[in-house]
């Protein structure tokens, strides 16, 4: 998002939807190297990064918009579709 905001001709036109999907607690890796799946720090909140970021005044004007989804609801819309594709 800093990026669209620092490379836009107008940033003052520019309206960002993030839908942020993050595990905050009892998070865990991806398999790695060993194999295994390991515990792990939750995942940043890049929207409240974002916000106190020098770019902050586009989240206060209403022009970066946030939907937060747990990492576990996630996962769940993902299994979900992939039965609906089949």
């Amino acid at each position: 998002m800093k990026g669209a905001y620092a490379n836009s001709a107008n940033p003052s036109l520019l309206n960002i939807g993030l839908v942020q999907q993050n595990c905050l607690e009892n998070c865990k890796t991806g398999v790695m190297e060993d194999g295994k799946v390991h515990d792990t720090e939750p995942d940043e909140d890049c929207y409240d990064v974002f916000c106190k970021s020098e770019y902050g005044d586009a989240c206060e004007d209403g022009r970066v918009r946030v939907i937060k989804v747990s990492w576990r609801v996630g996962e769940l819309l993902r299994g979900l579709r992939i039965k609906i594709k089949r």
